[in-house]
C-alpha cells in the first residue's frame, strides 16, 4: 500500500501494534518524519477501507 507498510511487514511486525519505540527503529528520521509518515499510511488505509476515525 505504501512504504510504511513495506518498512513494517520487512521488519516482523505485520501483525502486531507497533509502540513509538518500535516505529521509530524501523522508519529511522525525525519525529516530524514519522508523523507525515503516518499520516499518509492513515490516509492510505481511510480510502482503502472506508471511513475510519482517527
Amino acid at each position: 500500500m505504501n512504504a510504511l507498510i513495506s518498512l513494517i511487514t520487512r521488519a516482523g511486525y505485520a501483525d502486531r501494534i507497533l509502540n513509538e519505540r518500535q516505529l521509530a527503529r524501523i522508519l529511522g528520521g525525525s519525529d516530524d518524519r514519522r508523523y507525515g509518515q503516518g499520516f499518509v499510511t492513515l490516509t492510505a488505509l481511510n480510502q482503502y477501507f472506508g471511513n475510519l476515525a482517527f
